[in-house]
């Protein structure tokens, strides 16, 4: 039976929400080992937007700000995926190869003057789920 692993470094990042340096870029990887032919694909929350997360609460502020756009994320040899086509019910195909590979990707926010800057023990955040599946 082949199995496939995949990690994704850094799995959770801050970025600098600065419009003066729009977009905010971070750069990760992911790895992919002991597998033959494989996918990797993505979902998100928020329909792809940074929204507004209460720190002391733990939870999304209800009918809370959100960015103006949307984040995108690339994989080096695959897709640009506009999170903003995604949610937690669909996902899309990131990149696909086989064996072991690792991938650079990338994650860009856009930041705009007309953000909203949030009080303190508020922040923007979004969940990014990579999928891996094993194809035949």
């Amino acid at each position: 039976m082949t199995e496939l692993y995949v990690s994704m470094e850094p799995n959770s990042f801050f970025i600098n929400l600065n419009p003066r340096y729009s977009p905010a870029i971070v750069h990760g990887s992911i790895v992919a080992t002991e597998g033959e032919m494989w996918q990797i694909t993505v979902s998100c929350t928020n329909d792809g937007y940074m929204t507004e997360y209460d720190t002391v609460q733990g939870a999304y502020v209800l009918d809370g700000n959100r960015l103006k756009s949307p984040a995108t994320i690339s994989a080096e040899g695959g897709s640009t995926l506009d999170l903003s086509t995604l949610d937690s019910n669909s996902s899309s195909t990131l990149i696909s190869g086989s064996g072991d590979a690792t991938i650079p990707i990338t994650v860009i926010q856009p930041v705009s003057w007309s953000d909203k800057i949030l009080t303190e023990g508020r922040n923007y955040r979004i969940a990014i789920t990579l999928t891996e599946d094993i194809l035949e």
